[in-house]
Parts: structure tokens; sequence; C-alpha cells
């Protein structure tokens, strides 16, 4: 997905904010069998965006309290959507309400076209204290205090594996027992020597321990500062070095049909790459694994953060007063007895008995909700800059090319911080000049 420069969006997004009228509140007049005239409320319609389906339920219980509003929902390909929306947002054709995943929340959040939700008028703000800080603030601007979207949902990044293949090879296999041992990067080397011997990988990728330190500390603090200099994406990137020099890496894509055929043949031993969704898309893969699966806490004592779901209110939105109401109703109000794989964003909503007690059979009858929950409280979101995904290439590139020269772990973090400059650093002033601005 290509971002549209934030540079040309700013002017051309600007021209929308304000230019819709409000129609909520109208009426219309009909009269009954004996010529008196009755006012009837309009009905409205929101049309929302997302790219996941599974509205139904929500969308029905709103309308017990809300009959008067009706709500389309229109889905998007996950590869599509960030295109379709900005697209929308520099046209003014918007729909009242947009999904918006954490991962491509730096196209939105330093763009005009998204309402601030702490206005008075929509009773939002008042939820503040019952959010996490992090996740609360990952909803604003990145350059001012406005709040254009609400985090509803959260999940950590976690580790599946095979518990039977590690009881086999004697090593711990119950999920509480696994995440302590493999807190020790060493005890980690010893499981993937050991497997590997027999043609079994527990890693994908050289960049896997990255991915895991950028899940826990993000690429940037608030001023856009680079955090190369933090210990661990050091100690990790030489974890990555060695993995790539005793061949500990299947290089295999799970996305693709090599992936899956390793998973089938027991090839793949443990998931590092996915977040608390991951359960649901392995037994879809391979059903026929049911209870030899099991989630446990990332490696080398890292609590990461995958992904929020965000819900936003464009700012052209002709119908805000109802689109508030959903955004509260859906954020704040609505039991989502079913949900398992992601935990809400507003704190009052966790700890729901139906689902800390769901058990999962393909997990071997695991209470993964549980674990999700315990995760979260112990892990922190953090910041998402509109530099994140072109960071991500260079970060790949720099680090995939450092470790195949052999170079330290110093000198790659140099290269990156140098190309960073480089590709980014006109861009980055700009938005740090529009953020002291508004301040």
């Amino acid at each position: 997905m290509k971002k549209l420069c934030y540079i040309l969006m700013i002017s051309f997004l600007f021209t929308f904010v304000g230019c819709e009228k409000n129609d909520m509140n109208s009426t219309t007049a009909y009269s009954n069998n004996n010529g008196n005239e009755i006012k009837k409320e309009k009905t409205t319609t929101l049309k929302l965006w997302t790219h996941y389906g599974g509205w139904e339920r929500s969308i029905n219980e709103f309308k017990k309290d809300h009959p008067d509003i009706n709500i389309e929902v229109e889905t998007f390909k996950f590869d599509d959507y960030v295109k379709k929306y900005l697209k929308a947002l520099s046209t003014g054709e918007v729909p009242d309400l947009m999904v918006i995943d954490s991962t491509s929340w730096g196209n939105f959040n330093s763009i005009y076209g998204l309402e601030d939700l702490k206005k008075e008028q929509y009773g939002i703000a008042k939820y503040e204290n019952d959010f996490d800080k992090e996740l609360w603030n990952l909803g604003h601007r990145f350059d001012s205090k406005e709040l254009i979207g609400i985090p509803f949902a959260t999940a950590p990044l976690v580790l599946y594996y095979r518990a039977d293949i590690m009881s086999k090879y004697g090593f711990p296999s119950e999920p509480e027992e696994l995440g302590k041992y493999i807190e020790n990067p060493e005890n980690w080397f010893k499981i993937a020597r050991t497997l590997k011997k027999d043609n079994i990988y527990i890693s994908e990728k050289v960049t896997d321990p990255m991915k895991m330190a950028i899940s826990q500390y993000g690429y940037y603090d608030n001023n856009l500062n680079f955090l190369g200099n933090i210990s661990e994406f050091k100690e990790l990137l030489n974890i990555s070095k060695k993995m790539k020099q005793e061949s500990l890496v299947s290089y295999l894509d799970l996305w693709k049909e090599e992936g899956v055929q390793a998973l089938k043949e027991g090839k793949l031993a443990m998931i590092s790459t996915f977040g608390s969704w991951g359960s649901g898309q392995i037994e879809n893969w391979v059903p026929e694994q049911a209870g030899k699966w099991r989630v446990t806490r990332l490696p080398f004592n890292i609590y990461g953060w995958n992904n929020s779901s965000i819900l936003s209110m464009p700012t052209g939105s002709k119908h805000k007063e109802a689109a508030a109401k959903f955004i509260e109703f859906y954020c704040f109000k609505f039991k989502q007895n079913d949900l398992v794989g992601s935990v809400p964003g507003y704190i009052p909503s966790r700890n729901n008995l139906k689902r800390l007690e769901y058990s999962n059979k393909f997990l071997g009858g695991q209470k993964e909700q549980k674990f999700y929950e315990y995760l979260m409280s112990k892990t922190n979101e953090h910041i998402v800059t509109p530099l994140d995904e072109k960071t991500l290439g260079i970060w790949e590139k720099d680090i995939n090319d450092g470790i195949a020269d052999n170079k330290g772990a110093d000198a790659i973090m140099d290269s990156i911080r140098s190309d960073i400059d480089k590709t980014l650093g006109e861009e980055r002033k700009i938005l740090l000049e529009n953020k002291n601005k508004s301040q």
C-alpha cells in the first residue's frame, strides 16, 4: 500500500473541513386520517467503511436504542482500504465512519479530514480515564491534541508453538514454563539447534527478533528521534546475526503454499510473527493439528504490541451526531461476549467472564483470551508516526545487508540512522514544524 504524500494532502484536505451540513435533526411531516399534521423524525443512514466483516450483531444491538439510524457497511480488502480511504478524504466523498488498523494509522494521523472526537457535543472525552494512557494517545493526531479516532480493540504479539514437539525433544511444553525458559537467549538457541538437526525450525526470517523489538518500542519517540540506540535493539540484532550464521532460519513464508506445507509436515515448531488473532489462522491451515498447538509470550522477555483497531469519523460526515452515537455505543457500551483474539480498549469491558473462560480446543483447551488480556496488562502501545512505513523498508534492507556483510550491531544501526536522515529528513522536519506550530 503506497502512502499518499501528507504534504499535498494537508492543503487538499483542508478545503473540506467543516463544509458539510449536519441534517441529523431534520424532520418530515404527514397527516393522519383526521387531517392533523404529525411530525416524524427522519431516518438517518450512516455509511461505515471497514476492512473486515462481522458487524451485523453490533448494528442490530445499536438499532434497538436507535431505530431511526440505519448503518450501511462497505468492506474493502486490507491491501486496498488505505488507498480508498485517502482518496475519499481528498475528494470529500466520505462515509460517516471509518475503521482503520494501527499498522496504517501513520497514513491518517498527520493529515486533515478526521473529526476531533473530543468536542463537547460528542460526549466521548469523558471516557479517557478508562483507557490505558498509551492506547488513548494513539487515537490523537500526531501534531496536535485532537482525538481523531478511538482505539476500541488492541492485541499483543505472541508466540504460537507446537507443544508436542517441545515435549518430544525434552523442552518445557506448558505455556508459562516455556515463556520463562526462553527469556534466556541461550535457551532459545538450544531449542533452535536441537530441532534443526531434524530439519525443524522456530524462526521464519532473520529479522524476526528485530520485529519483536519494534513491537515493544516502535521506531521513534514523540519528537521523531530514531530509537536505534536502545540496548535491546542491538542485543536482538546480535541474536539475528547469530541465527543467520548458524543457519537457524527457515526462510519460509507462511502466506505461501510452501510455508503452509512446512506447517503440515511439522517443520515449523514456532510462529513469533502473529498477533493474538493467529490461532484461528493456524487452525485454518492445519486443522488436523488441533490440540498440538499452544500460545505463550515472546522470547527474550519482550512484551510486544501487534496492532489496534481504530474507529474514526470523517470531518465531512453529514451525520456527525448519529455517527458519534454509534462510536460511543460500539467502543464503550457494546458487550462483545463472543470476542476472542483481541482485547477491548475500554478497560471496563475487559475481564468479561464468558470470554475469559473460553477454552480453545485447537490450543489444547488453553484459555487464550485470559492469557491475551494478561499480556496486554504488561504491554504498552507505542507511538505510530507518518514515517513508520517508509522506515520499515529502510530497516529491513539495512539489517539484511548488514548481516550479510557481517557488520557489527553498531554499524548496522548507524547505517539505518544515516539512510533515514537522507531519505526522510525533510519529511521529518516538516512534521516537527507542524507539530510545534499546533502546540
